[in-house]
């Protein structure tokens, strides 16, 4: 920051990777001044539509969600969600990517339609982009499944479930 200045990328991506040691452990308070500022600094130097910026958006999401901060969380994963389409498309893996962070925040509170909405766009896009055996595909299974069990949908969840092992097993 004294050699690059404030408002630089290098600065902004440096209180990033410092936000993110402070999560890892649990210094939750530290993180948050340090990813508003990153924040901040990207929407400066690169715009609001900018794949930094909305990594940084997802970062400050992240910490909100872990905080159990939802309502604080939501807009500014709607935000990185809505930046993504318009910067990568509807169908890209980053768009799949917020679609699967968004939905974990629906599960989170309780919303599962939402979620399941999501999740399944998401799964949708990991099988087209990555390929139906890719562990992104498994995860985004895993993460059907749980709502699905939340649901009580069990015979479903237990489907996905099985699935997503299958492809675990052959690919790692």
């Amino acid at each position: 920051q004294e050699q690059l200045g404030e408002y630089h990328l290098e600065t902004a991506e440096s209180l990033s990777n410092l936000a993110a040691l402070c999560i890892e452990i649990d210094r939750f308070e530290e993180a948050e001044p340090l990813l508003l500022k990153a924040l901040e600094i990207s929407k400066i130097e690169l715009g609001e539509h900018h794949s930094v910026t909305t990594r940084h958006l997802g970062q400050l999401a992240g910490l909100y969600h872990a905080l159990e901060r939802f309502e604080e969380a939501e807009p500014l994963l709607l935000e990185a969600l809505e930046i993504s389409k318009i910067e990568f498309g509807e169908h890209h893996i980053t768009t799949a990517h917020n679609l699967h962070k968004l939905a974990t925040l629906y599960y989170s509170t309780g919303c599962y339609q939402k979620a399941e909405e999501l999740a399944l766009a998401a799964l949708e896009i990991s099988k087209i982009e990555l390929g139906k055996h890719h562990p992104v595909t498994a995860t985004s299974l895993n993460m059907l499944a749980e709502i699905y069990t939340s649901m009580g949908d069990y015979e479903k969840a237990e489907s996905l479930l099985l699935e997503s092992q299958e492809i675990k097993r052959s690919v790692l």
